[in-house]
């Protein structure tokens, strides 16, 4: 990544939590998460990977005024500073029935920017969980991200 594309999102971060809540959405996801754990299974054979290590850090943020803002590392790949060792965006986001869309403004990946990530959420007393279906180059897989109220 480069230092632009660091500092841009930086920069986004810090604005999102500057920012006036003129317009609230009021959803019940609203609030700042730790991460708890990410996992990816990989649906032709059930295997489960851990793609930010077995102890991931991470916070994701949801203003009231319909900001967010997500970064998440592997602490044991830090020093390396890769795609594989976090993931970090920013943006806006909308709230459906079971849905939170990211709309992406601001990324670790710059293929990101501009994008939409649909999540499907369950709350479960304090945890949110976001899951989502996607593939690479080598198979179809469903991540889970679990994510404690602070």
């Amino acid at each position: 990544m480069s230092i632009n594309n660091l500092t841009r999102c930086i920069f986004l971060f810090f604005i999102l939590l500057l920012s006036d809540p003129a317009i609230a959405l009021n959803t019940n996801i609203d609030g700042t998460w730790q991460l708890v754990s990410a996992t990816r299974t990989i649906l032709k054979d059930g295997n489960t990977k851990y793609p930010y290590g077995k102890n991931p850090e991470g916070y994701l943020i949801y203003l009231p005024n319909g900001y967010m803002s997500v970064v998440i590392i592997n602490k044991d790949l830090t020093k390396s500073l890769n795609s594989s060792s976090m993931l970090s965006y920013a943006g806006t986001y909308t709230v459906t029935k079971n849905q939170v869309i990211h709309h992406i403004q601001s990324a670790w990946k710059p293929s990101w920017i501009g994008t939409n990530q649909v999540r499907h959420y369950n709350l479960q007393d304090n945890k949110l969980i976001l899951s989502f279906y996607d593939h690479d180059t080598q198979s179809d897989y469903k991540s889970i991200l679990i994510w404690e109220r602070r």
